[in-house]
């Protein structure tokens, strides 16, 4: 790389960081806004004439893919960092930011590059998120959503049983997706039911 090179590449990183914090600044003024009108006025929000429930957080996969730098490296530090600004008052955990992280991975998203000083990982953009995913790219509950809507009411371990004969974790040990697909379908009772059996099927909502 010649010295040109090296100023284009410096260059390029700038205009990203001020996107970035542009990016976040709005996000930022977007969640004053919303918090200012929460204290001046208990009247619902109102779309198309109807009165409806202040919009729901935004998923966090989805903010770590707006965040994201595009043309450098990041930690997993400066994720949480960026993550944080992004949501201010929401609380983020570092666990949970690098269980997503792996999941942008195996979709393709970003990439490990190396590690650096004190053994941390930096991680680079590789290309937009799919709307539609693979299935083994997916979060344990919309998988698990997929398989009990095609076979109906499952018991846990017949659901990691399907879950792995297509191809969801086949490098996990039984036992610790076992553990991983119980936890995940009681976080979710909106979306999941258990029987008298133990058996758990997706819950089918009423148009």
């Amino acid at each position: 790389m010649d010295a040109y090179d090296q100023l284009r590449k410096v260059a390029r990183e700038k205009r990203d960081q001020a996107i970035l914090e542009a990016r976040l600044e709005c996000q930022r003024t977007l969640h004053t806004i919303k918090a200012l009108r929460a204290r001046i006025t208990d009247k619902p929000l109102i779309e198309g004439g109807v009165a409806v429930d202040e919009p729901k957080r935004r998923k966090l996969i989805d903010i770590i893919c707006e965040v994201v730098p595009k043309g450098y490296a990041f930690t997993m530090v400066e994720l949480q960092d960026w993550v944080q600004q992004s949501e201010p008052g929401r609380t983020v955990d570092r666990d949970t930011l690098r269980t997503l992280i792996h999941t942008l991975k195996n979709e393709g998203v970003v990439r490990r590059v190396a590690r650096t000083g004190r053994n941390a990982v930096t991680w680079e953009y590789v290309k937009p998120r799919s709307r539609e995913l693979a299935f083994e790219a997916m979060l344990l509950p919309d998988a698990a959503a997929v398989v009990l809507r095609d076979t109906g009411p499952l018991r846990i371990m017949e659901l990691v049983t399907a879950l792995q004969k297509r191809g969801y974790r086949t490098d996990a040990q039984p036992r610790t997706l076992l553990a991983a697909a119980g936890a995940a379908l009681r976080r979710n009772p909106e979306r999941f039911a258990v029987d008298s059996d133990r058996r758990w099927a997706t819950i089918v909502r009423a148009k």
